[in-house]
């Protein structure tokens, strides 16, 4: 009896395991099936944070067939392309991808976010003959949205260059007025 609650304990302990793993895996990349290939699309990243390096970060399979493995697919940064949208403001900006050496079919872009909010990232090119126009918004099910540094800062918070520079716009209005 004693041996039947110690299998059970192990297996309840097993099942809460997967389950969180599960969870951290969906939440912080989108995949989506495009024809033969399978794309994994989040920040390089996460959490993500405004005024933290950060970029775009996609992996790129062909799905594996018949019992056969996902196979990267590599060699193809040159024709891909991704627009990166802050939702809120619409502000895109087109940028480049590169392949990671160390991680074939890991494709990525470097950038600095300068606000909190949802993110958009559209890619268009093609995959081996594969026509790409997917895109991706961040979010609830999707893949982590950028946050304020504040939530993080500790202990003081200085405030982001966002906020600052706004803070520099309205003192300067005020002088402007008063002149």
């Amino acid at each position: 009896m004693k041996n039947l609650s110690w299998w059970r304990a192990m297996a309840a302990l097993a099942a809460v395991a997967a389950l969180f793993a599960l969870s951290v895996t969906a939440s912080g990349h989108e995949r989506r099936d495009v024809g033969e290939y399978r794309l994994t699309v989040g920040f390089l990243n996460e959490p993500a944070f405004e005024g933290e390096p950060n970029g775009v970060s996609v992996r790129i399979v062909r799905i594996g067939t018949g019992g056969a493995a996902d196979t990267p697919v590599t060699g193809i940064a040159a024709d891909l392309k991704v627009d990166v949208t802050h939702v809120p403001s619409n502000s895109t900006k087109a940028m480049t991808l590169r392949e990671l050496r160390s991680d074939p079919g890991h494709y990525v872009t470097n950038f600095i976010p300068t606000a909190p909010s949802a993110y958009r990232f559209r890619f268009t090119g093609e995959i081996n003959g594969t026509k790409l126009d997917e895109t991706f918004t961040s979010g609830p099910g999707t893949f982590a949205v950028v946050n304020a540094a504040r939530d993080v800062q500790f202990p003081l918070q200085p405030g982001s260059s966002r906020e600052i520079e706004a803070a520099v716009r309205g003192t300067q209005s005020s002088i402007d007025s008063v002149q």
